[in-house]
């Protein structure tokens, strides 16, 4: 079925609907259509992740107070400032007055986590339980958000730490080193801190330009590479995860405690413990580990046990296997999947703290570093001269 945007004349205003069809021609189209636009995947339009979090709240909200889903959305629709959001809410509320479910109307926009939300709202079409299906999914969400917000305000400070420290270098070789330049270049046996010092200056003077065009350049192609290219994704997500201290154990974390959330949250919603896996691993943004989860349910089809199946993968520690081997001995799945988010958040919060004391004194003695270096550059000229005097 292909989805179609129709736009006709009513009243003298320009009017336009969706519609989905397998075959256009042998649908009525409404008097005066002007044309017929095919939505194909290009025509998508992206939604960022904080308006998908406040439509499934509002959404949610409505929904606790017994009301029928398609009211919901009628009512969403009456009350919406935002355009895009408008536009959405008037699709969801066609496909559910034609009979089909709502993931319909989402394959038309671009978001993140876009395979896991359109199953919920296929769930919630389907299921009879919009209620409660919204709630878990707004739950969800609202987790995933507040750990990337962590996770992404631990990078943040030393990123301007490290921008901080190089406006200052630009400054001192843009400002200060040529002063120094002109007062000692005809002094022959300089100190090698000075020696460096110049060198480095001369280097910052005759090739910024290429440094400069040569670090976007870089930058460029490796943001293209990583959405383009799946195998070089696989390469530096393998580098990451395997070879960086402190940051992989940030992002093994960060990747197992949105995975079992969300496995808990599909388990709560009466699904099957492979069912919930499945569409769990589309939340491991990490590809060598999702390389290495990807075969769990096949090995769970294949008759080994929970344990067995997430041990095979190597990527999970005994704490966690011996967790998962408790639940299904004791039948409680459910309550074990709640002990692994619990200990995967409080992991998260520990390394995130660890990240937090370890940067400061690190940055502050590399700094310290760099200022002794440029310090002993341009006093030791100056005490060879006193010297020589005295």
């Amino acid at each position: 079925m292909k989805k179609y945007r129709i736009y006709y004349q009513k009243n003298k205003q320009l009017l336009n609907k969706v519609i989905y069809s397998s075959d256009i021609n042998n649908e009525i189209m409404p008097p005066n259509t002007i044309k017929v636009r095919l939505l194909s995947k290009k025509n998508s339009k992206y939604i960022s992740m904080k308006r998908i979090l406040l439509f499934v709240s509002k959404l949610s909200r409505i929904l606790q107070v017994n009301i029928a889903l398609v009211s919901a959305i009628s009512i969403l629709q009456k009350s919406e400032n935002d355009l895009l959001l408008k536009e959405l809410l008037e699709e969801l509320s066609f496909c559910l007055k034609k009979g089909n479910t709502m993931d319909m109307a989402l394959e038309e926009y671009s978001f993140s986590h876009k395979i896991l939300i359109l199953h919920y709202f296929k769930m919630a079409s389907n299921k009879g339980d919009a209620k409660r299906i919204i709630k878990a999914l707004f739950s969800l969400l609202k987790n995933i958000d507040k750990l990337n917000e962590t996770f992404l305000s631990t990078l943040r400070y030393p990123l301007i730490l490290i921008f901080a420290t190089c406006i200052c270098f630009i400054s001192i070789f843009i400002f200060v080193v040529p002063n120094l330049e002109a007062v000692f270049s005809q002094r022959d046996n300089l100190p090698i801190f000075t020696k460096s010092l110049f060198f480095f200056n001369e280097l910052f003077k005759d090739y910024l330009l290429f440094i400069v065009i040569f670090t976007f350049l870089g930058i460029f192609l490796l943001y293209y590479s990583l959405h383009k290219y799946a195998l070089f994704r696989y390469f530096i997500d393998r580098i990451l995860c395997t070879y960086i201290p402190v940051l992989k154990e940030l992002i093994y974390i960060k990747n197992m405690y949105v995975f079992f959330s969300s496995v808990r949250t599909l388990i709560k919603l009466n699904y099957e413990v492979n069912v919930a896996i499945d569409y769990s691993l589309v939340l491991i943004n990490n590809k060598y580990l999702l390389a290495k989860m990807s075969f769990i349910n096949t090995d769970l089809q294949n008759g080994l046990s929970i344990e067995e199946a997430f041990r095979k993968t190597n990527v999970f520690d005994e704490t966690s296997l011996s967790l998962l081997d408790l639940g299904q001995r004791s039948n409680n799945i459910d309550l074990i999947m709640n002990d692994l988010v619990k200990k995967y958040k409080k992991d998260f919060k520990k390394t995130v703290n660890n990240i937090s004391v370890l940067i400061e004194p690190l940055f502050f003695f590399i700094i310290s570093l760099l200022i002794i270096w440029i310090v002993l550059a341009v006093f030791q000229p100056i005490w060879s001269i006193s010297e020589f005097m005295n």
